[in-house]
């Protein structure tokens, strides 16, 4: 970052009560991130279960369905429960889920078990590719259109698509509806992040991240179990899972651009604007000066900008530190995700 805007940062708040209010309404973001993502482990909880059979046999189970070590057996019926000779078939009927399950979840919705357990894996790997896709496009997207517009637009497509889903009739419907679902919450969390990193100075960003990811996923996983144990259905997570989110609804009053990106793409006008707001609510008197000191950290942008042209992915490994830094990240991210992902109860 610039050393001029560095300061001019400094000014506006070490940090300041704004910032403070910024950031954690932007951690919200963060949280609700962790909520999709953490989501994915109630889908595959399954109750003990056994093939449907027809009602007039169904007093005599143990001769209906075949025993697995003692207990019926959960994927396969005999062909005849007269005539066992006759061999055992798959559960062309369905499947009748032991009662007082501790949640219905979406693999019991649809009958995602035993042939069709990787359909439990496509739906969670849609939401994944998703995400990697928003991933990949919401920085760029962020870089051309703002922080504040992407990070809005993508917060609030992901609390809909969230609510879609949860009136979905069929495992198709809900895939697609969660890979976009994907794609909009990585974007706002691109975008969220790098607001919450332009607004701040440098020395602040590292701790406050590290503070902020640790209350976001704490919250993160009361609210999922919670939810979860009060409401014993998907569908009503799908819907709880927003609630808390109504608070973001004022995002688009209270949230600022990044001073940064307004400068860059010759916002002149709007970036004072949006400096005064700082200052103003924060109770900073700005010297008279100011107005020169943006035209300073413009032509700096501007050199930091023609020097970013030739930049590329390697750049990234160039240096020891820095490929340490991503490397580290990288793994975090994919482990992350991995591990919500294979978790199949709660």
């Amino acid at each position: 970052m610039s050393a001029k805007l560095e300061g001019l940062l400094m000014q506006l708040g070490e940090p300041g009560r704004f910032q403070i209010l910024v950031v954690t309404l932007l951690q919200i973001n963060v949280f609700w991130y962790l909520v999709t993502i953490f989501t994915l482990s109630l889908w595959g909880y399954t109750s003990p279960h056994h093939c449907k059979v027809p009602t007039n046999w169904s007093h005599v189970l143990n001769e209906s369905i075949p025993l697995d070590d003692g207990v019926l057996d959960q994927c396969r019926k005999f062909r005849n429960p007269e005539n066992h000779s006759l061999g055992v078939e798959s559960c062309f009927d369905g499947y009748d889920y032991e009662s007082g399950y501790e949640f219905w979840s979406v693999v019991m919705e649809w009958d995602l078990t035993c042939g069709r357990r990787y359909m439990l894996r496509v739906m969670q790997c849609a939401f994944l590719t998703g995400a990697v896709i928003g991933g990949v496009f919401g920085g760029a997207l962020a870089d051309k259109h703002g922080r504040k517009p992407l990070g809005l637009v993508a917060l609030y497509s992901s609390m809909a698509l969230n609510i879609v889903a949860g009136f979905a009739t069929n495992p198709l419907f809900f895939i697609v509806v969660k890979f976009f679902q994907g794609m909009a919450s990585q974007a706002c969390m691109a975008a969220s992040m790098s607001l919450k990193i332009e607004i701040l100075p440098t020395k602040y960003r590292a701790k406050v991240h590290a503070v902020g990811e640790v209350i976001a996923a704490t919250l993160c996983v009361l609210h999922i179990v919670l939810v979860a144990y009060l409401s014993r259905h998907w569908r009503y997570v799908e819907f709880f899972n927003v609630l808390p989110m109504i608070v973001t609804l004022g995002n688009i009053w209270i949230l600022p651009e990044s001073i940064r990106w307004q400068l860059k793409n010759k916002k002149d006008e709007e970036a004072l604007i949006t400096i005064k707001k700082f200052a103003k609510f924060n109770g900073i008197q700005l010297p008279s000066s100011f107005k020169q000191e943006i035209e300073s950290i413009i032509r700096e942008i501007e050199g930091e900008s023609e020097k970013a042209k030739n930049a590329s992915l390697k750049d990234l490994f160039r240096r020891r530190t820095l490929a340490i830094y991503t490397i580290v990240f990288m793994t975090n991210w994919i482990s992350e995700i991995g591990r919500a992902s294979c978790r199949e109860r709660v």
